[in-house]
């Protein structure tokens, strides 16, 4: 079998890009005079770019800045993207085997421990921004007790 594609989007799987990609971004943002959004504001840029994520940022949450009121920031995406061509059963043994795996990686790599490599995309994935698992993840979720929102589920899956 020929693995027609596999995108690795930079979220921390093999380099920690996350926080290096979102300052950035935010950097350029404080540039132009915008330092935070309002939910009118992420709602007006979702509806032109709906694969951006938003994260709300709670009022008085930041330690240096206790008053700040609350505001949302652009964040990267999590996850990885295969074809669907790809048979449900190859990806539900590769998500498997990287999920029971999971504790030598983060031996490894100390700041993923508070990752789920499985669970984090149905939970910090918002409205709008996720892109549809494959079928084999779906599966695998499922057998491990993740309430899957439809958004989620692709046309091909078959499954409970």
């Amino acid at each position: 079998m020929t693995i027609e594609l596999i995108i690795f989007d930079l979220d921390g799987t093999l380099v920690d890009s996350c926080k290096d990609i979102t300052q950035a971004l935010n950097y350029c943002f404080k540039k132009r005079g915008i330092e935070g959004f309002s939910q009118d504001e992420v709602n007006k840029i979702r509806a032109k770019y709906p694969h951006l994520s938003f994260t709300e940022i709670k009022a008085g949450s930041i330690k240096e800045n206790p008053g700040h009121p609350a505001f949302y920031e652009e964040t990267p995406f999590v996850g990885a993207v295969t074809s669907s061509r790809i048979p449900e059963d190859v990806v539900y043994r590769f998500g498997k085997a990287v999920a029971q795996g999971w504790q030598e990686v983060c031996a490894a790599y100390p700041p993923l421990k508070d990752f789920n490599p499985v669970a984090d995309y149905f939970r910090l994935v918002p409205p709008g921004a996720e892109i549809p698992a494959h079928s084999g993840l779906i599966r695998y979720a499922k057998e491990i007790g993740i309430k899957i929102e439809p958004r989620f589920i692709p046309r091909e899956y078959q499954g409970k």
